[in-house]
């Protein structure tokens, strides 16, 4: 816990930014350590979650959402997904970023996947890809590229849709990015995905 590591430090909104930042550091790497414990991950996230309301900071408000929403995903607490992916997008749309709106469109493209409106996830996902092509400024809590998901959901979104032929090229771009970037995690997510 954070709380061990830092707890001398007075409580200002600087110790909250070093909190925060201490946190995400952890839950970043530790699904490649010791998997997805999710009550820990969870936990983590919702602590981030407190800071960023706190800081009244909208880009950490971002990184704790996405944060509780994969862990959600991975439970198949898929109502919840569907919330933080709302709060995600009600925040991203204040922002007016295009790496923010990208993210949120990623998460609410994948959630309409698991939930089974994979045509409606195929287009949301690819606004999610024309709103930020290059992927800059995007943020991954998992340490995979967030246009390589994008690219892999939008790929399953549109095989399952009843489009293979139009998912296959989908598939060989979020392919061959990942392979450009050299990340093992995107890497694995878009062979998983093609």
């Amino acid at each position: 816990s954070s709380d061990l590591l830092i707890p001398a430090l007075p409580a200002t909104a600087e110790r909250d930014r070093r909190e925060f930042d201490l946190l995400f550091t952890l839950v970043t790497v530790a699904p490649a350590l010791i998997g997805y414990d999710l009550s820990q991950y969870t936990q983590s996230y919702r602590r981030m979650l407190d800071l960023a309301g706190a800081l009244s900071d909208d880009r950490r408000l971002l990184t704790a959402l996405q944060g509780i929403w994969i862990a959600d995903q991975v439970a198949a607490r898929h109502t919840q997904e569907a919330e933080i992916a709302r709060q995600m997008m009600e925040v991203a749309e204040r922002t007016n970023s295009p790496a923010a709106l990208a993210d949120a469109h990623h998460a609410k493209g994948s959630t309409l996947f698991w939930t089974g409106q994979a045509g409606e996830g195929a287009i949301v996902l690819n606004r999610a890809v024309t709103l930020c092509p290059d992927g800059v400024g995007r943020i991954t809590v998992d340490g995979s590229d967030p246009l390589v998901t994008s690219l892999s959901w939008g790929s399953l979104c549109t095989w399952i849709s009843g489009y293979p032929e139009r998912a296959v090229p989908i598939a060989e771009s979020a392919m061959t990015r990942a392979r450009d970037l050299s990340q093992p995690f995107s890497q694995a997510f878009a062979t998983w995905s093609a």
